[in-house]
């Protein structure tokens, strides 16, 4: 089956009135700059993304706290998304509803931050940005720094699953067999990519998989994420007419890869329980060297 675009997203700072000169038609970061400019009616939610141990030694002021490991069904077997049922009830009272806009981070490395903001979209939340560089950014621009922790405002997260933004093992499968309508993207690193190394029991990569390592996108000089031009060149190779599946060990790395794909105009789908799935499933065909 062939996936075809369903909606063309608009700009967070265009919903938010902000100007957007120089940016990205789909903009899904947000420096720490423009955050510290938000006007206060702007009703932005900062979510932390880290665990509740780093939240308690200092975070940015008004932030709530949505530790990454909560988002996984069961971490220890494979990237999948909690339940829908969950969901609700952990971005509910975490203060996340559909309309309100939503800008999360991490410590700086960006993927756990990223695999937030891939679960929400997955939601169908259609009003967040991740914060570029994360706490070590904002801290690099003088943004104050608080041990008060913020008590959420329980809201209604009433999700609609957007399964243009989400792969399973099926649809990953359906990819592997029609290379001429997808494309699949490994953004573990080399040794993972080649066999050598594996947080499953079997080593190698899906087969027709190419390989982006996660952090080609980003800059190491400043630990931000690439340019636009640069990322051009990153994903060069990459055509735009096919359908994207991106997948990594468990769904961070591909979770960040699925981001600036999105921002790049791609159709992307992150297929969330990755590697951690496909590599411990002896019914799934893979490539080893």
């Amino acid at each position: 089956m062939i996936y075809r675009h369903l909606l063309k997203f608009m700009g967070l700072l265009l919903l938010l009135g902000l100007p957007t000169m120089g940016l990205f038609a789909a903009e899904l970061r947000m420096s720490a700059e423009q955050l510290m400019q938000l006007p206060a009616n702007a009703n932005v939610l900062i979510v932390d993304a880290r665990s509740k141990e780093a939240y308690a030694l200092g975070h940015i002021p008004n932030a709530v706290n949505v530790p990454f490991t909560e988002t996984f069904d069961d971490i220890k077997l494979s990237g999948r998304v909690l339940p829908l049922n969950k969901a609700v009830v952990l971005f509910g009272q975490s203060g996340v509803s559909m309309g309100r806009p939503v800008v999360v981070y991490d410590a700086g490395g960006m993927f756990q931050a990223a695999r937030i903001l891939a679960i929400l979209e997955v939601f169908g939340h259609q009003k967040i940005q991740l914060l570029d560089g994360g706490l070590k950014a904002w801290i690099a621009s003088q943004g104050s720094i608080t041990l008060e922790s913020t008590i959420p405002t329980s809201a209604v997260f009433t999700p609609k699953v957007n399964a243009e933004r989400f792969a399973t093992r099926l649809t990953t499968l359906v990819a592997v067999n029609s290379p001429n309508a997808f494309t699949i993207i490994d953004a573990r690193n080399k040794a993972h990519y080649l066999g050598q190394d594996s947080d499953a029991k079997r080593f190698g990569h899906i087969p027709n998989a190419i390989h982006i390592d996660g952090m080609e996108n980003i800059d190491p000089l400043t630990g931000l994420l690439k340019n636009k031009h640069e990322l051009e060149k990153v994903y060069a190779h990459v055509p735009k007419h096919k359908k994207v599946i991106v997948y990594c060990t468990k769904g961070l790395a591909s979770s960040i890869e699925y981001l600036l794909l999105r921002e790049l105009g791609y159709d992307v789908s992150n297929y969330d329980a990755s590697w951690q799935e496909w590599g411990n499933d002896d019914a799934l065909p893979i490539v080893t060297p």
